[in-house]
């Protein structure tokens, strides 16, 4: 009760009136979409879908994650594999 009494006369309190402004973005952190049309850099490189379309990458990570990649045999099958289209 002493509480709610104080935040009506001071400033500082009224907070507890106003909770749900409380939890909403500010100007400066709400989500902006202009980031997203301007592309600051160019992407010279592969994604996710490009790198597993081969079949050699595909084969290479699979036996580097078997702890293969550096026998003999691994590098003849990566060499031999089909390229990618």
């Amino acid at each position: 009760m002493l509480l709610t009494v104080h935040s009506i006369n001071h400033p500082y309190l009224t907070c507890f009136r106003d909770a749900q402004r409380l939890q909403q973005h500010t100007v400066a952190s709400a989500p902006s979409h202009a980031y997203r049309e301007h592309v600051l850099f160019r992407v010279d490189g592969y994604d996710i879908k490009q790198l597993m379309a081969d079949e050699r990458y595909k084969m290479s990570a699979a036996l580097h994650a078997a702890g293969l990649s550096g026998s003999e045999y691994a590098q003849h099958l990566i060499v031999n594999a089909r390229p990618a289209r």
